[in-house]
């Protein structure tokens, strides 16, 4: 059976970030920045191997596919906007897909990265479920 600390670990911190985000003093706070940051942190200083964690933390991935396809049905409810304003939106998304892969070759060359790492970094411009798929498909 999995122990499902790692999940239980990831939401009860996720929510405590947006229960900081609430807070007057803390409105600047990104949840899932600060739940990474902090899930990090754990795994480091506890010594707990990431593998292990991700065992248990799984079914959030697992969550990732559904939830994109869910953000799709209020696009579909919006199609007249999105073609009235399409020009605007391919523009943005060639500059956006540009940005990302030439800034993720430039880091990985300043820092004299292998071209295996350089390649994995390069599908973080799309969606978490798509890059996996990207970054498992070219090793």
């Amino acid at each position: 059976m999995i122990n499902p600390l790692g999940l239980i670990a990831t939401v009860l911190i996720y929510e405590f970030a947006l229960w900081l985000k609430r807070q007057k003093q803390f409105k600047f706070i990104n949840a899932n920045v600060f739940t990474g940051v902090i899930l990090i942190l754990i795994l480091y200083f506890l010594k707990i191997d990431y593998t292990k964690y991700n065992e248990s933390a799984c079914f959030l991935t697992l969550l990732l596919g559904p939830a994109t396809i869910a953000l799709g049905y209020p696009l579909s409810e919006n199609i007249d906007l999105l073609t009235k304003n399409k020009r605007a939106i391919y523009t943005g998304f060639a500059v956006g897909i540009l940005t990302a892969l030439l800034t993720s070759y430039f880091i990985g060359k300043v820092f004299h990265s292998d071209w295996q790492i350089i390649t994995s970094l390069m599908p973080k411009s799309v969606t978490t479920p798509i890059a996996l798929e990207i970054s498992k498909a070219i090793g």
